[in-house]
């Protein structure tokens, strides 16, 4: 049975109810550190980034601490959004990639599977264009 968005929402909020840290999106934490040490060096201290579906802000703030940038961080889970530790240099918001402000401009814009996330092939499409 094909999920709708709303089931998966709640499945993200659960996961955020029940777990911490890099487990509330992947337990895999060698995955998750090859996926952060992958973007850093697109990165640099001066830019002004746009992390799309950032979970709880794990992945957030271990690539804001690298790099030393500011990030606007977003997920459409509140759950997950008030699990994010407070940063200086990183804001958080419950937002969803498909009905983002496309008006909005940074200087790099990365997402951590957010993507295979979406209900549909038309939805990723849609967040593609979006983000671009």
């Amino acid at each position: 049975m094909k999920k709708t968005a709303e089931e998966n929402k709640k499945f993200w909020d659960a996961q955020a109810q029940q777990h911490e840290g890099h487990a509330v999106s992947w337990w895999d934490v060698h995955m998750k550190k090859l996926e952060i040490d992958h973007i850093i060096p697109y990165l640099q201290s001066t830019d002004v980034v746009l992390d799309v579906g950032c979970s709880n802000g794990a992945s957030t703030v271990a690539i804001q601490q690298a790099v030393g940038c500011t990030i606007e961080a977003i997920d459409f889970s509140l759950r997950s959004i008030q699990q994010a530790v407070p940063h200086p240099q990183i804001t958080y918001a419950v937002g969803d990639i498909l009905e983002m402000d496309t008006a909005a401009s940074f200087d790099k814009i990365f997402s951590i599977r957010c993507l295979i996330n979406l209900m549909s092939t038309e939805s990723q499409h849609k967040a593609r264009l979006n983000i671009h």
